[in-house]
């Protein structure tokens, strides 16, 4: 039966200028094809791959007017995931090309027929047309093959999926034992591919329902699907498509098999569909497995071990060389003395290995090995000093520190986080913020601990830490002026110079702290007591007379920068000046017994011309004091 479809598009102008994938469809005879397998499917690193038997089958074989279904493809510079690869089609592969602007509906039924060995796998549908195939027999030397594909069709449009089994099978036959299998299937499921039995349609009601849509890539055309893809913009000219698939089967190294890969229409001719398979991903040779890089996120972290292993179903009796990639000289080049089949990679590269299986030929593989790398530098302990509330609160810069953590590592690779406990920095919880306030009353240090982490893959990190350390300024006890009296010890009792002993003053300003754990010194201004220069000595004589301002430095032995200035005045006390040494005070004898009362305090403006600013203090003849001065009673007649 043919089928109708309308699909309506309102264009004005382009909406995309994206590059689109090409195709080659210049592979027309069966030596032109077998050089697309080797070459393209294959990948030419596997050359112990004995390739024999190819036939192949399209259009072009039937008739001179049918189409070519088979070719390659190139991604074109596109984001196409296969860089290069074989293209099987039902239809022309010349329309696969994008944008998706029209319905490719190729090649003619009864001309072009199905294919019997597809329609004999399990669970595809009979009725076959338009089938294009290439088929060849292989020895392989590993014992498992595999290969990337991706499942296009334009039945794929929000309707067709639902009826139409056009079907892409990959049968694998043993030529020893005769056994054949489809590898083309859904995976976990069995089932083989075909729009019936990989759908997502996108709106409800549906024609049908869902069936393995997680294995569902998105529509070329926006039909409400939340992958859709503009019509102008999409890379192939398919309605829609699958993920990338992987077909996989355990094989007998040395033992021969046929593979045939098809594609074909289901019950009419209309609607074609199109297998892309991944150029190299076939490997039947020497196999190390998939890049692990940055980019495909399986890559490893520094540290890791990443073990290589070339022995996989090759048996005794291989020989191995590895090579790594100079970047230098563009060449591959012998890594001296790893001649094993097994090699451990701790370095970033590109690794290759050459297998000699004794079959006359040398086997080869490439792998990309990349090691996300993130290393943490401890910074030194971050000490200062608190300021005059003595809190234990302080604040620190931690971002200031990241350059340094970093030690030469781009930030724009390496992301740095500060945390509170080791296990919240191996879990990248609860990061500090970038000024953090440590609060420390009682307990002034705090551990911070540092995640160095790959902005490549959060896996790949490395913890380390600090200490927050806030010491307690010294508080010094303000002593007061520190009065002396003029003496004349230099010789002159008024000229307002004398000697201060400086090391008096200590247990004051100390007060309770612990001498032994500070240093107290005096100078002569503030900024040298500020800058620890010129220290005086214990003993000094003022400079400016009667008084003079010195500063003292209380500091912390252990952490010198953290010290507390006092200012200090040294004042000189003038001695009174005795105007009368000896004044006569007179009282009446009222009785005439020789005794009488008198107010010694009237001798003191007798004595000093500034007794009002000075204290008296009065003795008897035996130098006892005088308990009362105002009222004394003389002792002596």
């Amino acid at each position: 039966m043919k089928k109708l479809s309308l699909i309506v598009f309102t264009i004005c102008t382009p909406l995309f200028l994206n590059a689109q994938i090409t195709v080659d469809n210049s592979f027309t005879t069966v030596a032109d094809v077998e050089t697309l397998v080797t070459d393209v499917l294959i990948g030419g690193s596997n050359t112990c791959a004995m390739i024999d038997n190819v036939q192949k089958s399209t259009g072009i074989d039937f008739s001179a007017g049918e189409p070519n279904g088979i070719g390659s493809f190139d991604a074109n510079g596109t984001d196409f995931p296969f860089e290069t690869g074989v293209i099987l089609s039902s239809g022309a592969i010349n329309q696969a090309p994008g944008p998706n602007t029209t319905t490719q509906s190729n090649g003619t039924t009864g001309v072009w027929p199905g294919d019997t060995d597809l329609e004999a796998q399990p669970n595809i549908p009979a009725g076959t047309n338009n089938a294009s195939f290439i088929q060849f027999d292989f020895t392989p030397n590993i014992n498992e093959i595999d290969f990337n594909f991706i499942f296009m069709s334009e039945e794929y449009d929000n309707n067709f999926e639902c009826t139409f089994g056009d079907s892409f099978a990959f049968i694998l036959t043993n030529l020893t034992t005769g056994v054949s299998s489809n590898l083309a299937i859904v995976p976990t499921t069995g089932d083989p591919i075909t729009p019936l039995t990989v759908r997502d349609l996108p709106n409800d009601p549906n024609p049908c329902n869902d069936v393995n849509p997680e294995f569902f890539g998105n529509y070329n055309l926006l039909v409400g699907g939340p992958n859709d893809v503009n019509p102008n913009a999409a890379l192939t000219n398919f309605n829609g498509q699958t993920v990338i698939l992987n077909a996989q089967s355990p094989v007998v190294a040395g033992t021969t098999y046929s593979i045939k890969l098809v594609v074909a229409d289901q019950g009419d001719s209309a609607f074609d569909i199109a297998v892309f398979l991944e150029g190299g991903s076939f490997n039947i040779g020497v196999d190390l497995g998939e890049d692990l890089t940055i980019a495909g996120d399986n890559n490893a972290c520094d540290g890791d071990i990443i073990t290589l292993d070339a022995t996989d179903g090759l048996g005794g009796g291989a020989s191995f060389q590895w090579q790594v990639f100079n970047t230098m000289t563009g060449m591959f080049e012998d890594i001296v003395g790893e001649t094993n089949g097994i090699l451990d990679v701790t370095v970033t590269g590109e690794y290759q290995v050459l297998v000699d299986t004794g079959a006359g030929c040398i086997g080869s593989d490439t792998v990309i090995v990349e090691f996300a790398i993130a290393t943490a530098t401890a910074p030194i302990d971050q000490i200062v000093c608190d300021d005059a509330s003595n809190d234990g609160s302080e604040l620190f810069n931690l971002q200031a520190l990241i350059p340094t953590i970093l030690n030469g590592q781009s930030p724009l690779e390496v992301f740095v986080t500060f945390h509170l406990s080791q296990g919240e920095a191996d879990t990248d919880m609860g990061s500090l913020a970038d000024t953090f306030d440590i609060t420390a009353y009682n307990s002034p240090t705090d551990e911070i601990f540092i995640r160095a982490e790959s902005v490549f893959d959060d896996a790949c990190f490395e913890t380390t830490s600090f200490m927050l350390i806030v010491n307690a300024r010294p508080v010094p006890i303000d002593p007061g002026p520190f009065i002396i009296c003029d003496n004349d010890l230099d010789g002159d009792d008024t000229n307002g110079f004398v000697q201060f002993d400086l090391l008096s003053l200590n247990p004051t300003i100390l007060g309770a702290q612990d001498p032994t754990q500070f240093i107290l010194t005096y100078h002569i201004d503030a900024n040298d007591a500020l800058l620890n220069l010129s220290p005086l000595p214990n003993v000094i004589t003022n400079t400016t007379a009667n008084a003079q301002q010195i500063f003292a430095r209380l500091e912390n032995n252990v952490f010198t920068d953290c010290f507390t200035v006092l200012p200090i005045d040294l004042v000189v006390g003038p001695l009174p000046v005795i105007l009368d040494p000896l004044p006569l005070l007179t009282q009446c004898d009222i009785d005439t017994d020789g005794f009488a009362i008198f107010n010694l305090t009237q001798a003191e403006q007798l004595i000093s011309g500034d007794f009002i600013n000075e204290t008296f203090s009065y003795f008897d003849q035996a130098g006892n004091p005088i308990a009362d001065p105002v009222a004394y009673t003389n002792g002596i007649v």
